[in-house]
Formats: C-alpha cells, sequence, structure tokens
C-alpha cells in the first residue's frame, strides 16, 4: 500500500513492479495513518481518514484486493486531524477502529479519542480531553492494567500523558509533563501482567507503571528524537531503541533486581551556609554508582543539584535564599530510582552567614589549621556525618555558624591565643576522627573496661 501527493492510494504488486489499482481521495491523507483492517465476516479493508481545517473529516474504508470503497463515513461536525488505528481494544477476538482527533498547523481542535463502527464507520464511543488542543501526539494502545480492556495512551506536545478508557467513555488516568509514550510492554515480569509505559523526557528513557508512577529512568546525555521497543534478540527480553541527532542506543532489558534500592528517610536542615540532607540507604545486592541531588522551586519542574558517590548518603546544597523542594534518587548503569517516604521534602532556606570557601563552614578551625588542612577535613566529616543526621547536632551546627565567624575574625591576627585554641582543638579532632569510623563506642568500652572490672 502506498501515498501519493497525500491524496491519492495505490496497491503496488512488487512481484510484477506494477499498479493493481489506484483510488483518488477527496482530502488530504495523514502520512503513515493507512491500517489494514480485518472484519468479522472477512472482509479486508484499508481503514484511514485525514484532515481538513475547512469541512467535515471523512473516515475511508476501501477493499484491499480491489480498491473499491466499502464505506464512507463524514463525521459531521468533526474538523482537524484524525489519525486512525486497529485494535482489538474489548479483546473479543474482533477488531475495532479507534481514532485520534487533534488539532492542525492552523486550527485548534479539542483532543478527542473516538470508536468506530466496522460496519460504516458511525460514531460508538468518543472522549473529548477537555481543555487540549495539541497538534503533535504519541498514541498506544494497550491492556497496562490487566483488566481486559486495551487502553488509549496519548502524550501530547507539553509530554502531559492521558490514559482512556474508550469503552466505558472516561479519562482512567494523565499525569502533566511526564514524558513522551512511545511503547507498553509488560517490562518488570511482575506476575500482575501489568504492562510498563515506556517514554522518553529530554534526554531520559523513562519506565512507567500503569498508574503513571515513574519506576526507572536512564539519561542518554543527548536529547532523545525517537523511541523502539522491540524484541530484537527474538530471546524473549524487551529491548528499548533510541536514536538522538548524533548516535543510536540500545538499552537491555533490567528487572528490578538490576536497579538499585530506593533511598528513604531523606531528611533536610537549613544552615547559615546552605542546606543540609541526608537519607538512608539500604543496598539490594544491585551495583550503586552513587546518588543524584535534584532541587525544584515548584515540586514540578526539577534541575540537578549535585551528586556524590555511593558511600555518601549525605549532601550540603547552597541555594539562593527561599523555599525548596529536593529529592534523591540512587543510580547505577541501569537506571535510576528516586527516593520513597518521603518522596521530597521542602526546606526554607534564608541564607546569610557565608560559607568560608571550598564547601567550608568550620571557621575556627580552617583560622587555625588551614582550610585544606587534615584536621578540618575530619571536622567536615564528623560535622556531615554524624552531626547533621540527628536534631541535637543540626542545633549545634546552627548554633556554631551563628557565632563561630567572629571569633575566626578575632583569631586570625593573634598568634599565641591561635596557638592555644590549636592544642584545645586536638581532643575534639580525635573523638571527631573516631566517630566518623565508628571506633567511638570500642574505644569507650576499653577505657570503662578496667574501671568495672577493678569492683569485682
Amino acid at each position: 500500500m502506498k501515498q501519493t501527493n497525500y491524496e491519492t492510494v495505490i496497491l503496488y504488486d512488487y512481484l510484477t513492479d506494477g499498479i493493481s489499482w489506484e483510488t483518488e481521495i477527496s482530502q488530504k491523507i495523514i502520512p503513515e495513518n493507512l491500517n489494514i483492517f480485518f472484519r468479522s465476516d472477512g472482509k479486508v479493508m484499508n481503514v484511514f481518514a485525514g484532515e481538513n481545517d475547512d469541512n467535515d473529516i471523512v473516515l475511508y474504508a476501501i477493499d484491499v484486493f480491489t480498491g473499491n470503497s466499502v464505506w464512507t463515513k463524514k463525521l459531521t461536525g468533526i474538523r482537524g486531524k484524525l489519525k486512525v488505528y486497529v485494535s482489538d481494544i474489548d479483546n473479543d477476538g474482533n477488531e475495532d477502529i479507534i481514532g485520534v482527533r487533534t488539532s492542525t498547523e492552523n486550527n485548534q481542535f479539542t483532543l478527542t479519542c473516538y470508536m468506530f463502527n466496522p460496519s460504516d464507520g458511525s460514531i460508538l464511543k468518543q472522549v473529548p480531553i477537555t481543555g487540549n488542543n495539541t497538534e503533535d501526539v504519541n498514541v498506544v494502545i494497550s491492556d497496562i492494567d490487566a483488566d481486559g480492556i486495551k487502553e488509549i495512551i496519548i502524550s501530547d506536545k507539553e509530554e502531559n500523558v492521558y490514559v482512556v478508557n474508550i469503552i466505558n467513555g472516561y479519562i482512567e488516568n494523565s499525569k502533566a509533563s511526564s514524558g513522551k509514550v512511545w511503547g507498553c510492554v509488560d517490562f518488570d515480569g511482575k506476575a500482575d501482567n501489568n504492562k510498563e509505559i515506556i517514554v522518553s523526557k529530554g534526554s531520559y528513557v523513562k519506565v512507567l507503571d500503569s498508574s503513571l508512577n515513574e519506576l526507572m529512568s536512564y539519561n542518554l546525555g543527548d536529547t532523545i528524537l525517537r523511541v523502539i521497543v522491540s524484541d530484537i534478540n527474538n530471546d524473549g527480553l524487551i529491548e528499548i531503541i533510541a536514536t538522538s541527532p548524533t548516535k543510536t542506543y540500545i538499552l537491555r532489558p533490567s528487572t528490578t533486581s538490576d536497579w538499585p534500592n530506593s533511598p528513604t528517610n531523606l531528611t533536610g536542615s537549613a544552615g547559615a551556609d546552605g542546606v543540609y540532607l541526608s537519607w538512608n540507604y539500604i543496598s539490594n545486592g544491585a551495583p550503586l554508582s552513587g546518588f543524584k541531588i535534584y532541587r525544584s522551586i515548584d515540586g514540578i519542574n526539577w534541575e540537578l543539584a549535585g551528586s556524590v558517590s555511593a558511600d555518601k548518603t549525605f549532601y550540603k546544597d547552597t541555594p539562593s535564599p527561599g523555599m525548596w523542594y529536593y529529592k534523591v534518587s540512587a543510580y547505577n548503569d541501569y537506571g535510576e530510582v528516586y527516593c520513597s517516604n518521603p518522596a521530597s521534602i521542602l526546606v526554607n532556606y534564608s541564607g546569610g552567614v557565608p560559607s568560608g570557601g571550598g564547601g567550608g563552614g568550620c571557621f575556627i578551625a580552617s583560622v587555625c589549621f588551614g582550610e585544606n588542612s587534615w584536621q578540618v577535613k575530619i571536622l567536615k566529616d564528623f560535622r556531615d556525618r554524624i552531626l547533621l543526621r540527628n536534631e541535637i547536632g543540626r542545633g549545634f551546627v546552627r548554633f556554631y555558624y551563628a557565632h563561630s565567624r567572629r571569633i575566626s575574625e578575632f583569631l586570625k591576627d593573634k598568634i599565641m591565643i591561635k596557638s592555644i585554641v590549636k592544642i584545645s582543638l586536638y581532643p575534639v579532632i580525635i573523638v571527631a576522627y573516631l566517630a566518623v569510623k565508628g571506633l567511638l563506642p570500642f574505644i569507650f568500652v576499653i577505657l570503662i573496661l578496667p574501671v568495672f572490672l577493678r569492683k569485682f
């Protein structure tokens, strides 16, 4: 089957290198919109529609073998662009004709889903997506929740995703700014038989569950143009093929055992020189490359604030003053899993005290030993790994930042006093080192044991 000038359909026979038939159509046909439809009475039809700004859209069904019209249906009052799809929506063994009406380059029309009668093209069901007048849509039809009825999954130009139940005539679910839909497959292999939705957003390939929640994502580091989901190796495993302006990527399928675990118990505290974040991570045995920290002003549009290696579960961010949402993800070569319980937190950061350079803030020790000294590094680790992990420690850090700046300024040119402070800081540094290394309880036992034994 072939289109010429978008207004003529021809059947070309490759064996004889000739045209079997040619049928002219009265309106512009949408490229790649020709569907082979097997009707329950054995009739094999080519079903398609087109676009029209000025007149009603026409739905066509022509005989595949002769090119003769089976029926033609003018959709009264419906203009715009109509994309046609063929699928057995209710799994009764008979194919159904589905249409998605969108806007055109010149006019705005409400995005609407239709189900047509295979006998004459009349409308059986329709579901408008009110307020959406997009032209650029991606459509996938699949039974994503294993209830025996296939849903129509649509993404629009703004990458909003809609799940439409055309049989029952309503929108099951929707989610803003989720990505561009490319396919639905049973990607996680769970026994629930639910399908996962494959989408792209910017440089990310993402996997959504049947409720449109993000399960995982993978950053290709390049703008994604198109995604194909297919078993290219015929081994029963689904691959994701993504193309960018310069490369083609093949992502091998992974199961949940390949992904890192979800970070939990994300907490945050506004310090004098930044926002201090910490979280918990329990390994599930999968490789872990590290953690990514994201911030947002509205909890919807996120930006990468930074990242840390796999051995760190804390981070200091230095945003501009204001209310900031934060979330954390664990990532490896297979994908990225966002934090849960909670999914994100809100921190009010007022700023006000300079950082002291290099992400420091240990003002007194920096004056005494130098900003890049090993003593200061131990104290910073103690602050980040121990003090900031509990409310009492965070309170002490806030108190320290409120007063230590003035003390450090006083010490700068006081050589004798600075020497005394240096000596007095060493016991603190030793305790901090033992605490960071997890040795403090053992030292305590060693010190207290002789006293205990003398009593017996």
